[in-house]
């Protein structure tokens, strides 16, 4: 990465929004680079292979590209860099984060060596208490991985970049120790506890079984949090970089598969997402959104989400997304990073939102969780909400700009009846609305009986009569426009050619379609008919959104 992509990666974060606010401990000039992600390594592991756990470390170097000497003195000073780390896996249209919320390394003493990718040069200042302008420190993936410099996340504002010695991990020790040495501020974890911690301790631990999958890209990442570096300064300090794992019969083993790192949020990797991003105002850290829609498979679009939380402290406490009143939403799905059940986020849907919403613990700095579910609206431009979950000063929630399932072009009436399996109705065509002069739109019925007689019933207006056996009548049978006849194919699917005209006079028009599978043996609807789902179909433009 040479100074002119760091430079620009600087001027871009400055104009967001945070850039102009206030940030409570700035310190000006600091701008600390994740100049480089080295190599990737296992240093400890419990349980046997496929059911074991890996404890990983990756080697970084920080370069200093700002204009002020920062800090860079060891625990238990207070005044000095922490590092995250986390390990994500892309596959199946989602990208997952497959390791621990682990522990941090607090850094020390800076090497002040040259090497960064500037255009000054670095003076050794003879001293390691700070990292000079234009000077590099580097930590080998074993001492990033060394839990004697290890400590719990929970215990660092990654928004100001704080950490508070006294009562702190390093302070009490493990085991931790008796009486006032606990918490008087000087170091009690040493080098022996340290070592005799299970082989995991704070160590980014990484499951066997989300290693080594077929046709899964992996990609690891870290962070420095900096005391006062200002928020516009901070996506150089993300970085993340692509590998590759396989098992060697008694260890993993990590390698390259690209030949530098990127900077700012792994989620940049994922293929097809839109991804977006805020901060709470100069008060907090930024999250970042993913959104990945895919389909639309039998009328429903499947949203993907994924939330990134790279340094707000509050932390998040739900995800809300606006939806129709109209819109069908189902199959919602979470995901966090461990394994607990107890703590998953609980959903919800009102006739404004959909909310995943936290029990007890709450979305913590350097996570990204997953948010899923499926709806019969289409995806458009929209602004979704992330309460904080901490009281604390700026707005109750981030807001971010995004995707969601706004367009409601298309209502879903209910869900159809029949054996095996209800019919289902979906639109097709490019796109799958009744626009002005869409000479491909279409509906398609599938779950029916090979070479079956079905009959597409088109109606005005849209009813809700119950018919018995769980069956109900949407297309209301008095304002019926057309029914059309269709045999099935041998897999099963009726197709219906329904080209919009152009004709200015149709738009915010509606009509209602419902489709019945004729089957005089077996049939639920009155012992003669299966029932798909009843769409009421919305003309032109002035039918988009939730209207």
């Amino acid at each position: 990465m040479n100074s002119r992509s760091l430079l620009a990666v600087g001027l871009l974060a400055a104009g967001t929004p945070s850039a102009l606010l206030a940030q409570s401990n700035v310190r000006p000039g600091t701008d600390i680079a994740l100049s480089s992600l080295g190599g990737m390594d296992d240093f400890g592991r419990s349980g046997a292979y496929p059911t074991g756990l890996n404890g990983c470390g990756i080697t970084t170097t920080a370069c200093n590209v700002g204009t002020y000497q920062t800090p860079w003195r060891a625990p238990m000073d207070e005044d000095h860099p922490m590092i995250g780390f986390h390990v994500v896996r892309i596959q199946n249209d989602r990208l997952e984060q497959i390791s621990s919320y682990c522990g941090v390394k607090h850094g020390f003493t800076s090497t002040n060596t040259p090497g960064c990718p500037v255009t000054g040069t670095c003076v050794y200042p003879g001293t390691g208490t700070f990292i000079a302008i234009n000077c590099s420190d580097t930590y080998g993936a074993g001492l990033n991985a060394d839990n004697y410099w290890l400590g719990p996340s929970e215990e660092v504002n990654a928004w100001l970049g704080t950490w508070t010695a006294r009562g702190s991990h390093f302070d009490r020790g493990f085991p931790a120790v008796s009486g006032a040495a606990a918490s008087d501020g000087i170091r009690s974890l040493n080098t022996t506890m340290a070592n005799n911690m299970n082989p995991i301790g704070n160590r980014m631990a990484i499951r066997d079984a989300d290693l080594g999958r077929p046709g899964a890209l992996y990609y690891y990442a870290g962070y420095y949090v900096v005391r006062g570096e200002p928020e516009m300064s901070r996506a150089n300090n993300l970085a993340h970089r692509r590998i590759n794992t396989s098992w060697s019969g008694s260890s993993w083993n990590f390698s390259h598969a690209d030949s530098n790192h990127h900077y700012d949020s792994v989620l940049y990797r994922w293929s097809g997402a839109v991804v977006t991003h805020n901060t709470n105002g100069g008060d907090d850290g930024r999250f970042y959104v993913a959104v990945k829609v895919t389909g639309p498979v039998n009328g429903l679009y499947h949203y993907e989400y994924a939330v990134h939380n790279r340094d707000n402290h509050r932390g998040g406490a739900s995800l809300r997304i606006p939806v129709c009143s109209s819109s069908l939403v189902q199959n919602p799905s979470f995901r966090d990073i461990d394994t607990d059940p107890s703590n998953d986020w609980s959903f919800s849907r009102s006739a404004t939102e959909i909310a995943f919403a936290a029990g007890s613990l709450k979305q913590r700095w350097n996570s990204i969780y997953n948010f899923a579910f499926d709806s019969d609206a289409a995806p458009t431009g929209t602004s979704l909400s992330i309460d904080q979950f901490d009281p604390g000063a700026g707005a109750p929630w981030v807001t971010v700009s995004s995707q969601g399932p706004g367009d409601a072009r298309l209502l879903n009436l209910g869900a159809g009846c029949g054996t095996p399996s209800a019919p289902v109705l979906a639109a097709t065509g490019n796109p799958p609305f009744a626009q002005l002069g869409n000479a491909s739109f279409g509906l398609e019925l599938r779950d029916v009986a090979a070479a079956s007689t079905n009959v597409f019933l088109v109606t005005g207006l849209s009813s809700s009569l119950p018919l018995g056996a769980g069956c109900t009548l949407y297309a209301d049978l008095g304002t019926l426009l057309v029914s059309l006849p269709a045999t099935a194919s041998p897999a099963g699917v009726c197709s219906l050619a329904l080209p919009i005209p152009a004709d200015g006079t149709l738009d915010g028009g509606r009509f209602t379609v419902q489709a019945a599978e004729i089957d005089l043996a077996n049939g639920l609807a009155l012992q003669a008919f299966d029932l798909s789902n009843g769409l009421t179909v919305k003309l032109g433009v002035l039918g988009a959104g939730c209207n």
